[in-house]
């Protein structure tokens, strides 16, 4: 007898093979409308129109694939909605060498391979979902500039974070593998005055050495060697 998880609208077929059912199974079960296919090992319910994170979540957690929500699409699930710029597409991240193809060229998402971090500390999960936690979203928005993203609105958006974990955030900044983003981040976090600033021990964060030309129209930060937007507010 099939059954079936009501936590889940979507379906791949290694949810049924788990269950010993067949290719030639679930060609019957579609033959006779109990589901719609909506891709090759790809399942629906029949009458349901999934939202797109059900395809990631089912994904994650059907295939077992490391795969996540993360940056501004992971602050946007957390709430902070405030001056993030609302974009339909949700930044998927993901650990995986092969990621299934009809996932691949949906326009709902934006694939990232997660090279900024080893390990999976910073990640939670919202209603079964995986997504970064703030403290790592926002090292990866800033990690995505100046090619994705606008250097303002990722620094407004830091604003809105009062309340980070300072040992999350330390942990998260020594394990970064990116010199650029540390850079971009501490230059950043010159400008903010919240609680959790004076609790990073900033001598333990290793920026590197030389001139990083990012915005060749900036300014040269001379605390972090870096040619950036210049930011004139302050909280």
């Amino acid at each position: 007898m099939l059954i079936l998880d009501n936590q889940y609208e979507v379906f791949f077929f290694e949810y049924f093979k788990k269950q010993g059912y067949s290719k030639q199974q679930m060609y019957q079960f579609v033959k006779h409308n109990k589901f719609n296919k909506k891709a090759y090992g790809i399942y629906t319910l029949k009458g349901q129109n999934p939202e797109p994170l059900s395809y990631i979540e089912a994904y994650e957690r059907q295939c077992n694939k490391r795969v996540y929500v993360g940056a501004l699409s992971a602050l946007r699930l957390h709430g902070v909605s405030q001056n993030i710029p609302f974009n339909t597409r949700y930044q998927i991240y993901y650990n995986e060498q092969r990621i299934n193809r009809w996932l691949l060229d949906q326009k709902d998402y934006i694939w990232t391979r997660n090279n900024l971090f080893n390990s999976s500390v910073g990640i939670t999960k919202k209603n079964n979902l995986s997504l970064s936690s703030p403290e790592r979203a926002i090292l990866e928005a800033i990690s995505l500039l100046p090619k994705q993203g606008d250097f303002e609105e990722v620094y407004h958006t830091l604003l809105l974070l009062p309340s980070l974990r300072p040992q999350l955030l330390m942990d998260l900044i020594c394990e970064c593998k990116s010199i650029k983003t540390k850079r971009l981040f501490l230059y950043m976090l010159k400008h903010v005055n919240f609680t959790w600033k004076s609790k990073l021990d900033l001598s333990k964060v290793d920026i590197g050495k030389g001139i990083r030309q990012l915005y060749p129209e900036g300014k040269l930060d001379p605390d972090y060697h870096l040619y950036v937007p210049e930011i004139h507010d302050e909280v």
